[in-house]
């Protein structure tokens, strides 16, 4: 009688062991000289998983994905980017002390817009990663944008300065981090802190 339920526990184990192989097999996917079409979601969804494989307490996942045409990139360098972002949020989101009733979540968003202002006009991918936490103080998001900056490049890269070169001289993107007052009018959370990644959707021959 215990036989069939512990062949579905094997089963599901097995299962959960292929994924996890198969999420670090794409983030350690070493890219070629030149950027190949990457499923954005697919990529976001292997690190999801590997986070969650990570943390031992328990983390609310949301996704609001868009859909998206493939995206022209170094994949396994973009999954270092958001994994590290991914990680950032996550461990501060986990250490901070959140109201009574509220879980500590992620909500990463996806979506086709058109280019910022003073970047090539064209149509460009967002990926947004939102939590809820307190949010950042504002000499935190200063250290931040002074640690993107070339200076500090040069004397000693963190590993969002990292991404965010990466970001934006390796693909020629975007990358910024706010922390301000959401409102539920932009069907957003009402605080916490937001990091955005913004991709220009390439021709295939360019």
């Amino acid at each position: 009688t215990d036989l069939p339920e512990a062949i579905r526990s094997v089963r599901g184990g097995a299962h959960r062991l292929r994924q996890l192989a198969i999420s670090l097999q794409n983030f350690c996917h070493i890219d070629e000289v030149y950027p190949k079409p990457a499923d954005i979601h697919s990529l976001l969804d292997s690190l999801l998983l590997l986070l969650q494989s990570r943390i031992k307490t328990p983390l609310q996942i949301q996704r609001d994905y868009a859909k998206l045409p493939p995206v022209q990139c170094f994949a396994g360098q973009l999954g270092q980017v958001f994994m590290s972002i991914l990680t950032s949020a996550a461990d501060a989101l986990l250490a901070q002390q959140l109201d009574s009733g509220e879980s500590p979540t992620l909500i990463l968003s996806t979506r086709v817009c058109n280019a910022p202002v003073a970047y090539p006009t064209g149509r460009w991918v967002e990926v947004l990663i939102r939590d809820n936490g307190p949010g950042l103080p504002a000499t935190v998001e200063q250290d931040i944008a002074a640690a993107c900056s070339p200076q500090a490049r040069r004397i000693k890269e963190s590993r969002l300065a990292m991404g965010y070169r990466i970001v934006t001289a390796r693909h020629g993107g975007r990358f910024q981090v706010r922390s301000q007052q959401f409102t539920q009018a932009d069907h957003r959370i009402d605080r916490g802190t937001e990091f955005q990644v913004m991709l220009p959707l390439m021709p295939p021959d360019s």
